[in-house]
């Protein structure tokens, strides 16, 4: 279990690193014809990374049903908005602070939590594949990030 947390907070910890590393020059370019921006792609993360922290982490350790998600549908254009208004630097520091808050939660987890069951919805899933999903989410929109580096 101890290096699967590990590894859940080497992947923040990278995350964190790249989305430091991104360079003013592209912060305000599509990440395709027609898509959102870099920018628009990184803030979309701070209401994603607010809920999992508010609503997700803190019941994994009340062995209660998951809350619901919000809908991607609403939150997504309404983050991608407060992104096009916001400077790249108040955009990544919001996230740091969100994404660190969650490498704290996430090393304060016992070991025993992380291949018991989650409920979401009528869904059961490990803590572990639940954060695996996530991180996978985090990798494809740093990959997008990444081709027009």
């Amino acid at each position: 279990m101890q290096s699967q947390k590990q590894a859940m907070i080497r992947h923040h910890e990278q995350f964190i690193q790249f989305i430091e590393s991104i360079p003013t020059s592209h912060w305000r370019k599509e990440i395709n014809e027609g898509k959102w921006s870099v920018a628009e792609v990184v803030g979309h993360f701070i209401p994603w990374d607010e809920f999992i922290f508010k609503k997700r982490l803190p019941f994994v350790l009340l062995d209660l049903p998951l809350p619901k998600a919000p809908s991607a549908e609403e939150m997504n254009p309404t983050a991608a908005e407060a992104a096009r208004n916001q400077s790249q630097e108040t955009i990544i520091a919001e996230l740091l602070v969100k994404r660190k808050l969650i490498i704290e939660r996430i090393s304060k987890i016992p070991d025993s939590y992380w291949h018991k069951p989650l409920i979401i919805g009528n869904k059961k899933i490990s803590l572990y594949d639940y954060l695996i999903g996530l991180a996978a989410h985090d990798e494809h929109h740093m990959k997008q990030i990444s081709a027009i580096l």
